[in-house]
């Protein structure tokens, strides 16, 4: 038998992608990329929660912020693990787009985030970790 080195499964995640008026998205660093890529904040889905609430609560929790979903961008499935991630992962991870509610700054929470940067998407298409680049380039192929 081979070694099952998924150990939580298959994991449901969100990640709120903020955007502003400007048409720039919020991208972050986290402690748990060690990679020093670009990513969309996010986390788990837990039990009785839809994504929808979810994609509110990790915004709050990692943003400190109050966000208004504008649409689910798209869902991938990814495939994580060392040297890019501190351990093996198997996604299945939906993007949001969001709009921060008015007069918020962003708070980032220091445990898991470590920086932001508001990026165009076509400046952010190079730097992001690879399982973003599909929601970046969605909002590039819509200016077009």
């Amino acid at each position: 038998m081979i070694e099952n080195k998924y150990t939580k499964g298959v994991e449901v995640t969100v990640g709120p992608m903020p955007i502003n008026e400007q048409g720039e998205v919020l991208l972050c660093q986290t402690r748990h990329r060690l990679d020093g890529a670009w990513v969309v904040c996010g986390g788990h889905v837990e039990p009785g929660e839809t994504l929808a609430q979810t994609t509110v609560r990790e915004a709050k929790e990692e943003l400190g912020v109050d966000v208004e979903v504008l649409e689910q961008l798209c869902m991938e499935e990814c495939f994580v693990g060392p040297p890019e991630f501190k351990r093996y992962g198997h996604s299945i991870y939906f993007t949001f787009l969001v709009k921060i509610k008015s007069g918020q700054e962003v708070k980032i929470d220091n445990d898991e985030i470590i920086a932001y940067k508001w990026m165009s998407p076509e400046d952010a298409l190079p730097v992001v970790g690879m399982s973003y680049r599909k929601p970046i380039q969605m909002l590039i192929d819509r200016k077009s």
